[in-house]
């Protein structure tokens, strides 16, 4: 049933005379899902917490149809990169490690074509665990496959206590979009990964580390919009009520709120979204 309603959703988009647009002024936030067994299956705290800022949540079908994509991107604010699966090392030039999770390649085929997309069009991107390391790929960077066995650490960063509570603590650097989000130096937070950022991608910056130096936030401002983080703040804005964690949604709307300005001035202009940027920009 679950899967039907998101196609009706989806739908309801492209036949709407208004479609992409919030009437309400809303900003429209995408949010990457992910396919098994035939079923679309995204954690419903991501929408919960973009709706929570603000924003109207839309859950983006793992298609591999670049010109459908395209058009979706258009009818966004700002796209949310979701927690899931590991990143298929063939895709940062590397061999599967023994211990490498589960990969669903279509996932990553269109979550790189979203990203590109989405730069393209200067489009506020947030990332969350597997969406953090994705953005990195996507940027040529790489991943360790497996903390524990590459990593030298007695941190447990895949937690077995409660989601709910914190793992373990981050340093926040100053000076940073990550630090005027956060504005703590030191913040505790869950940890549901056992890979991470071994090398940066171009624009990178990672702006805190686990106390075993193990990245876990990573930013490319002030030259692109995009921010990311290794733990999961969806929990900790929906479970928790957490208002540090809650301010990462915040930014994601407020910065879709520029990118409502800039189309509604295009349009005013008799212009659409320009594409015409790649990544490497």
């Amino acid at each position: 049933m679950r899967r039907y309603l998101i196609i009706v959703v989806i739908l309801l988009f492209f036949v709407s005379p208004s479609a992409g647009r919030s009437k309400k002024g809303r900003p429209i936030i995408g949010i990457t899902a992910t396919s098994k067994k035939e079923l679309l299956s995204v954690n419903n705290k991501y929408a919960a917490a973009v709706a929570k800022a603000g924003g109207i949540p839309f859950v983006i079908a793992p298609i591999d149809d670049e010109a459908l994509l395209s058009e979706i991107v258009g009818m966004l604010d700002g796209i949310l990169f979701s927690g899931g699966e590991d990143v298929n090392p063939a895709r940062y030039q590397e061999t599967p490690h023994p211990m490498l999770g589960e990969v669903i390649d279509l996932r990553d085929t269109y979550e790189l074509m979203l990203f590109r997309l989405a730069s393209q069009r200067d489009m506020p991107i947030f990332g969350i665990c597997r969406g953090m390391q994705l953005i990195n790929v996507a940027l040529g960077g790489s991943l360790y496959q497996d903390i524990p066995s590459e990593f030298n650490t007695d941190i447990i960063h895949r937690q077995t206590r409660p989601v709910t509570q914190p793992a373990h603590s981050i340093r926040i650097t100053k000076d940073t979009e990550s630090y005027r989000v956060i504005q703590q130096e030191e913040i505790g937070v869950n940890s549901l990964h056992h890979q991470c950022i071994k090398r940066p991608g171009k624009g990178v910056k990672i702006t805190a580390w686990s106390p075993d130096s193990v990245p876990e936030m990573m930013e490319c401002y002030p030259e692109r919009r995009i921010l990311c983080i290794q733990s999961h703040p969806e929990i900790s804005t929906i479970n928790n009520d957490d208002p540090i964690m809650f301010r990462f949604f915040q930014k994601l709307i407020d910065e879709a709120r520029v990118t409502q300005k800039k189309h509604k001035r295009k349009k005013l202009a008799g212009t659409g979204p320009q594409a015409d940027l790649s990544p490497e920009d």
